[in-house]
């Protein structure tokens, strides 16, 4: 997953692309991990709070699918996001006790 961020203030908004780890496996799993969506929330130096949306529709695999992450990370986030997340995704369900470890791209 690739995150581009703006921060203005305590609001954080961007875009952020999502691909398979094998592009070329052709499960379900993987197929529909082509996506494009949006970040929206708040960080400040208590942590942050970021909503992940992807959205059905587009020229992806599996358009029919809806994805949503909720992240709180706590904690001064420099160079590196260390967080949880839950969400749902309307193809595979529930998604509960995420565990995300992101570095800035230098």
């Amino acid at each position: 997953m690739t995150w581009s961020l703006r921060q203005v203030g305590t609001a954080i908004s961007g875009d952020v692309d999502m691909r398979p780890v094998d592009p070329n496996d052709g499960t379900c799993g993987s197929c529909h991990k082509f996506k494009k969506g949006t970040i929206t929330g708040t960080a400040d130096a208590a942590g942050a709070t970021l909503t992940v949306h992807f959205p059905s529709g587009g020229d992806v695999p599996a358009p029919m699918c809806d994805i949503s992450f909720r992240i709180s990370a706590a904690g001064t986030i420099v160079s590196r996001i260390g967080a949880n997340y839950t969400g749902d995704d309307s193809c595979e369900g529930p998604i509960n006790d995420g565990v995300l470890t992101m570095d800035r791209a230098r």
